[in-house]
């Protein structure tokens, strides 16, 4: 995972060098993504498990996307958030594609 950290991160900040040379923050942003991760992880088993259902599922997700986002914004401040993220960084439910999102609950919805 810690491979796939490190690319995910430089793909989301390239646009902004002075992120990607501040270990500092990078180390945090490191952090804060490792824990989305794992939480989403654990909500996507929960609902392949059918512990959880659809709805909570959709909605454990949306929140997950929102508090990591607001972690980011916090660490990086405002100005960089919006460079990286833009005003839409700020509403992460207009940033999910719904359709997406549909199929991979009917996809677990009907797995074995």
């Amino acid at each position: 995972m810690h491979d796939s950290v490190d690319a995910t991160m430089k793909e989301l900040f390239s646009s902004c060098p002075e992120i990607l040379e501040n270990k500092a923050i990078m180390e945090k942003l490191s952090k804060i993504l490792r824990r989305s991760l794992a939480a989403q992880e654990s909500l996507a088993s929960k609902f392949k498990n059918r512990q959880i259902g659809p709805m909570v599922f959709e909605g454990s997700a949306l929140a997950e996307h929102k508090f990591a986002l607001s972690k980011i914004k916090d660490a990086i401040g405002q100005d960089l958030f919006y460079t990286v993220f833009g005003e839409e960084g700020d509403y992460p439910e207009l940033l999910i594609d719904p359709e997406h999102l549909k199929e991979v609950v009917e996809h677990y919805r009907y797995a074995d």
